[in-house]
């Protein structure tokens, strides 16, 4: 976060007091900026910072809002087989717990001795075709 020294005559800005809604805690700083760590992905802030004197007194606080990045959801769950052909397998599996940001499909991998395919699918089942009838697979 970053902000300017408010152009106050009267008063002797010496510090100034950051309230992030949701954070942990609230601080002071001499500076007019501040790194803010751990905070929680795909979440929407709205920071206030106030000027302070030496008094402690500070005044209205300027107020902003920003929303932090999307990262990876956590992993599906509840994988299942619905139905099991001589080439072929049904899956189906529920949301992941966690988002983190908009869900845009489900990268379905499935490997044997010999190779590796994959398929970006949107909703939560999918039919694996062509497989080596009598092979093993991981998916």
């Amino acid at each position: 976060l970053s902000w300017s020294k408010p152009m106050d005559r009267e008063h002797d800005i010496i510090e100034y007091q950051v309230i992030i809604s949701g954070y942990k805690e609230q601080f002071l700083t001499p500076n007019t900026s501040a790194n803010i760590s751990n905070l929680e992905t795909w979440t929407e802030y709205t920071v206030n910072v106030s000027s302070c004197t030496a008094k402690r007194e500070c005044g209205p606080p300027k107020t902003s809002n920003f929303k932090t990045d999307a990262d990876a959801p956590s992993v599906p769950l509840d994988l299942n087989y619905t139905s099991v052909g001589k080439t072929w397998v049904a899956l189906n599996w529920s949301h992941p717990d966690t988002l983190n940001g908009p869900l845009s499909g489900f990268n379905v991998s499935w490997t044997n001795s010999s190779f590796t395919s994959s398929a970006l699918v949107t909703s939560s089942q999918f039919n694996i075709t062509h497989l080596d009838q009598g092979c093993s697979y991981s998916i």
